[in-house]
């Protein structure tokens, strides 16, 4: 079955829907600035990404609804470069 289309905000305000990665692999993850197991895994994922994004594969990373100032010191701080959606309202 195909996954239910999501659409959420990026860190620059715009929507991202699911729908806009027809095509491409996508991994969706959910993780919160505060998770232990999320921070362990956030190098991982990075590199992963960096290594396989230019072969139509993506990372949409949906935050788990923290206060944005903290979102995005957590993303430079871990140097993310995949897209970070958040959600507010816990829709994913």
């Amino acid at each position: 079955y195909p996954a239910p289309d999501l659409t959420l905000t990026n860190l620059d305000g715009n929507s991202v829907s699911l729908s806009d990665y027809i095509g491409s692999v996508v991994l969706v993850n959910n993780w919160a600035t505060w998770c232990p197991p999320c921070k362990a895994e956030m190098p991982t994922l990075q590199a992963y990404f960096t290594t396989h994004s230019t072969q139509g594969f993506t990372l949409l990373a949906i935050e788990a609804g923290d206060p944005l100032p903290e979102v995005i010191e957590f993303v430079e701080s871990y140097q993310l470069t995949f897209p970070i959606l958040t959600d507010p309202d816990n829709l994913a």
